[in-house]
């Protein structure tokens, strides 16, 4: 949060009422209310996105792929089998 002394916040408020007067100034702070909510909203939105994506990079596909983290990042050998029309009975 943004870390505002009482004495600050006195000092912004009575600029924005010269600023923009007694009449304007509820219709504006109603504005950077929905402002800040949108705001907020869009960075939960944001981070909710950006976790979920880092848990799935995070988890392997594949169990092969649990050998190649445990390996040092190695891939893992892959099995080469000869195709079913080639083999001989």
């Amino acid at each position: 949060m943004i870390d505002i002394a009482w004495s600050e916040f006195l000092f912004i408020t009575l600029v924005a009422l010269i600023l923009i007067g007694p009449k304007e100034l509820p219709f504006v702070l109603r504005n950077v209310g929905r402002w800040v909510g949108k705001a907020r909203a869009f960075t939960k939105d944001l981070s909710a996105q950006l976790d979920f994506h880092a848990q799935m990079n995070d988890l392997p596909d594949d169990p092969s792929q649990e050998k190649m983290v445990a390996q040092n990042n190695e891939p893992p050998v892959e099995k080469k089998t000869k195709p079913l029309e080639n083999r001989n009975p």
